[in-house]
């Protein structure tokens, strides 16, 4: 079961211009039966907020301009809190009294992600995998594209009862996928306090989210009093070992466990992310240590430039992505540069991690076309990083007892 919101006090469809009275009827027409003409049997509360959701994003997209020329987007329409799941069930866990403690809402961790609806099935997979709630932002960019996803939820509702979705839709025909609008979102309207910020194709380790949100509320916490002071706890990336990138990975391919993962590194059927090409965005992970399992349950590492890791954080006061990038080149590793100027800290998981379901790349043009168009962004985004951040941090070494 999932509820539908509308961003704004008042209710979108009263703010929308309903002339198409033919929207309703196919939306109607949808989820009363399927492809074959076969009646539907949903259930009728969930019939009538899917309904309700088709002819939403349907008004939404009619009311969009058409862009003016192809290398720019039209006015984007965002639509926060979309499809809004229910609660996961609240995790017990026992002080030193044995005493029952519950976790509120607010007071777990929740897994935000972005994605265009190609990469639905990915998100299915994540979700399974990571096994909590996760916030996902969905990128619209033509009419198809809607139906894809109303019909996506149609047939995965148990596999996403805990995934919130908030959609961007953007009528643009040249435009580079806008990773940083989308991962503001997730983080911005997730219903907690503690995330995981991920891109889709990162696959966390099975039933992540039980073990982190056991951690979060062990008796004096560490790992809670480290992120509420300005400490990043990195979930260390791997991908499958692929040739030339042709190789997609299926979720068969990915590792049950560490100890599968440890097995799977030393057959060099994996590796770190991107460390055989560009060491820089996670070399500072320390691979070599994280695999001899010998550290406490996190270790502390220092930032370096270009870094760009995935990690759990403490969502209050933390700097937004820089919104210019899109497509390649800037995107991620300028929110880590900022904050580390920002006197955030590193440390990295021992028991956790993520790994890339590898797939076909761009090509090599298009990654250096995007960089390019990225550059101007780039000098901007430097120029308010001089004028934002004079402070010099006074870093406190990490506390693991």
């Amino acid at each position: 079961m999932f509820s539908c919101f509308c961003a704004g006090e008042e209710p979108l469809s009263r703010r929308l211009s309903v002339t198409a009275r033919n929207v309703a009827t196919t939306c109607a027409q949808y989820y009363h039966s399927d492809d074959e003409g076969q009646e539907r049997h949903p259930d009728n509360g969930q019939q009538q907020q899917q309904q309700q959701l088709c002819e939403l994003l349907h008004q939404i997209w009619g009311s969009i301009p058409d862009p003016v020329d192809r290398n720019r987007a039209a006015e984007r329409r965002i639509f926060p809190n979309a499809v809004v799941r229910q609660s996961h069930p609240l995790v017990v866990v026992r002080d030193d009294n044995d005493m029952k403690q519950h976790s509120t809402a607010a007071d777990t961790v929740v897994l935000a992600t972005h994605l265009g609806v190609p990469k639905l099935d990915i998100l299915r997979v994540q979700a399974t995998w990571w096994g909590g709630p996760v916030s996902a932002t969905l990128y619209i960019k033509n009419e198809e594209d809607i139906a894809v996803f109303l019909d996506f939820l149609q047939n995965h509702n148990n596999e996403l009862q805990y995934v919130s979705f908030h959609i961007v839709l953007e009528k643009t025909t040249n435009l580079p996928y806008p990773h940083n609008i989308l991962r503001n979102m997730a983080i911005e309207y997730l219903d907690a306090h503690f995330f995981v910020a991920v891109d889709v194709d990162f696959i966390p380790n099975l039933n992540a989210f039980e073990g982190l949100n056991a951690m979060l509320h062990e008796p004096r916490s560490k790992l809670r009093s480290e992120l509420t002071n300005h400490r990043l706890f990195l979930l260390p990336a791997f991908e499958r070992i692929a040739h030339k990138n042709s190789e997609t990975v299926t979720e068969d391919l990915l590792p049950q466990s560490k100890a599968e993962l440890k097995d799977m590194f030393k057959k060099k059927k994996l590796i770190g992310f991107h460390m055989s090409g560009s060491p820089l965005g996670h070399g500072p992970t320390n691979f070599p240590l994280w695999l001899q399992n010998k550290t406490d349950v996190f270790y502390e590492i220092e930032y370096k430039n270009v870094f760009e890791p995935y990690v759990m954080g403490y969502r209050p006061g933390i700097p937004r992505y820089w919104e210019d990038f899109r497509g390649y080149g800037y995107n991620k590793f300028s929110w880590y540069m900022e904050l580390h100027k920002a006197c955030y800290q590193f440390a990295v998981l021992r028991d956790f991690y993520v790994v890339h379901m590898n797939h076909p790349m761009v090509s090599r043009d298009t990654k250096h076309d995007q960089t390019e168009d990225n550059r101007d962004y780039w000098k901007q985004f430097k120029f308010y990083m001089s004028g934002r951040y004079k402070q010099t941090c006074k870093f406190s070494p990490l506390k693991t007892e």
